[in-house]
């Protein structure tokens, strides 16, 4: 299994292992886009590294191809000098480098294919990525939208069931009429409970009145009758 499928699998492993003990999802899909920022991270510097790795093999390569050619150059110089033996050493080392120089690049192909696979897979972390925020985004609003509704379900249950503001708003209001028809009904006991009182006063000021006035008259009969001046 390559590197990038291993965190691959590591992160799935976390991921629903969070989702197990989650209390708050937003918190949760946060952590989980964090972590798949670090494995794309991690991701990435592994391609790097098969990339560098890859052009470090096709620098060896090259480096063993041009010693080839030299040693084969050096070998043809030998031969017009009639050196055989000169050109046989020559040859055996151009033999040798070409043959690292073939292993190596046989170990660069695979070098390229495996960069290639990393590069693919890099790719799908990074869609996945984009994905899970995509996704992120909806739940968290989804959760919210629930949290909402949750509070407003719990508000208006405790409206019809709970002594709520409304509740006691309108029984103050009945109070405050029931107040108002008790003074209503003391001020109609008040006013009925006077009005003896009141008639009673009438009798003594017409009795007192009824004195003054026969006094008066008395006062008047005692008294002679004035003549008229003349005129």
């Amino acid at each position: 299994m390559s590197l990038i499928g291993r965190i691959n699998d590591l992160f799935m492993a976390n991921a629903h292992h969070a989702i197990d003990q989650a209390e708050n999802p937003e918190i949760m899909l946060k952590q989980v886009i964090r972590d798949m920022d670090r494995n794309i991270q991690d991701a990435r510097a592994a391609v790097v590294s098969a990339v560098a790795g890859e052009k470090q093999l096709a620098a060896q390569v090259e480096h063993h191809r041009r010693a080839a050619a030299e040693l084969e150059r050096k070998a043809e110089s030998a031969l017009k000098a009639a050196r055989e033996d000169l050109a046989r050493q020559a040859l055996a080392r151009k033999v040798d480098h070409d043959r690292i120089a073939d292993d190596l690049a046989a170990a660069g192909r695979q070098a390229a294919e495996t960069g290639a696979r990393l590069k693919l897979q890099l790719d799908d972390l990074i869609a996945k990525r984009a994905d899970a925020a995509r996704r992120k985004e909806v739940l968290v609003a989804r959760q919210r939208t629930a949290q909402a509704r949750s509070r407003l379900t719990r508000s208006l249950s405790a409206i019809s069931t709970g002594d709520t503001s409304s509740s006691r708003l309108a029984r103050m209001q009945e109070r405050v009429a029931q107040m108002e028809a008790e003074a209503a009904a003391i001020g109609e006991v008040l006013d009925e409970r006077s009005q003896p009182d009141k008639d009673i006063a009438e009798i003594e000021t017409a009795a007192q009145v009824d004195a003054a006035l026969a006094a008066l008259k008395e006062r008047l009969g005692a008294q002679p009758p004035s003549t008229p001046k003349p005129q």
